[in-house]
């Protein structure tokens, strides 16, 4: 078992931000993204990839979310989710950081409780066919 310290590998890069994905933790439909937002600074957080779904976690301060017209705000212990490409805004005095964590998009039938994939490439079981689904790792240049 692997521990990731997220801020202080933040710290180190110079988006601060880091990935665990794929080569991180070995997983093959799980992601996860810490980032953080300096006061004043504002990121985009790009619509997710077809069969994909992300959610976003604040950890730390507030943002404002952008989405088309609609704004709103969020503070640290909130999670909120859109299938939209987005603006987080840290309009205060202080650091903001958030956490992605992104998957492979599933549903629960309500017969038996299992998971039924809605990705093509993925089975009811949650495994890759063909092609594997992964976190993003640090090639990928999209923000989020």
């Amino acid at each position: 078992m692997k521990i990731f310290r997220l801020p202080q590998l933040a710290e180190l890069d110079p988006k601060k931000s880091v990935v665990l994905g794929k080569t991180e933790l070995g997983a093959e439909n799980v992601g996860l993204k810490y980032q953080s937002l300096s006061p004043k600074e504002r990121a985009c957080i790009e619509k997710s990839s077809k069969g994909r779904e992300e959610i976003i976690y604040i950890v730390k301060g507030s943002l404002q979310v952008e989405v088309k017209r609609s704004n709103f705000a969020v503070s640290a212990g909130e999670a909120f989710y859109s299938e939209k490409e987005m603006m987080l805004d840290n309009r205060s005095d202080t650091e903001a950081a958030f956490l992605t964590a992104s998957a492979p998009a599933t549903t629960y039938s309500s017969a038996n409780g299992k998971a039924v994939s809605s990705t093509p490439n993925i089975n009811n079981n949650g495994e890759a066919k063909n092609s594997p689904v992964t976190g993003r790792d640090k090639k990928d240049p999209s923000p989020a």
